[in-house]
């Protein structure tokens, strides 16, 4: 389900790219096409494309923002409704794993009325700690809990969380694709007649 979600968010994001890349090429033709205008046309009319240029850049310019704003908020959602996923799913596990417990329990319970032995009961105590856990996860403030820790660690130990080596720059993108285009050349296979 969780693979699901992911694909369907890269499906998303991969339109939005197009999009942003078919406005830009748009935009690149129209530029291109008003400088071929200007140069045949007199002074007035360059005039009046100059103010239109502006008036389109500024267009872009509020078109760009409001893509990014609409990237953020679908990104947002699709977030929440993948912890909605998680958190119905770890209640779903509470209601197998007590259901577990009750059972095995009683169970336990009897084999130590009849045979007095406490290793009967010896396995009640690890499950009570698993229901009770998987029961703070699902009902309780355990979920708090890890975002006020995943906060703690945000704010006081970002050292934690950094990318080792940084992030990617351009050239080192384009470091790494080349020498993946010489291997492919040094390692391909050619096909036998």
């Amino acid at each position: 389900m969780f693979n699901s979600h992911c694909n369907s968010l890269k499906t998303v994001l991969w339109i939005a790219r197009v999009s942003l890349w078919l406005l830009f090429v748009g935009y690149y033709t129209y530029l291109k096409d008003n400088k071929i205008k200007e140069t045949k046309m007199g002074n007035y009319v360059g005039r009046t494309m100059e103010d239109n240029l502006k008036k389109n850049q500024e267009f872009m310019l509020e078109m760009n923002r409001i893509t990014m704003e609409r990237q953020i908020q679908m990104q947002d959602q699709m977030r929440e409704r993948m912890v909605a996923m998680q958190i119905a799913k770890a209640r779903e596990m509470f209601l197998w794993l007590g259901s577990f417990y009750v059972f095995a329990g009683g169970a336990m319970l009897a084999g130590f009325a009849r045979t007095k032995k406490p290793a009967a009961i010896a396995p009640l105590l690890p499950l009570t700690f698993l229901v009770g856990y998987q029961a703070d996860l699902a009902y309780g403030s355990k979920l708090n809990r890890i975002k006020a820790e995943s906060e703690n660690i945000l704010q006081y130990e970002r050292d934690l969380i950094e990318i080792p080596s940084g992030l990617p720059t351009l050239s080192s993108i384009d470091a790494g694709r080349i020498r993946a285009q010489e291997e492919k050349k040094y390692h391909a296979t050619s096909p036998r007649n």
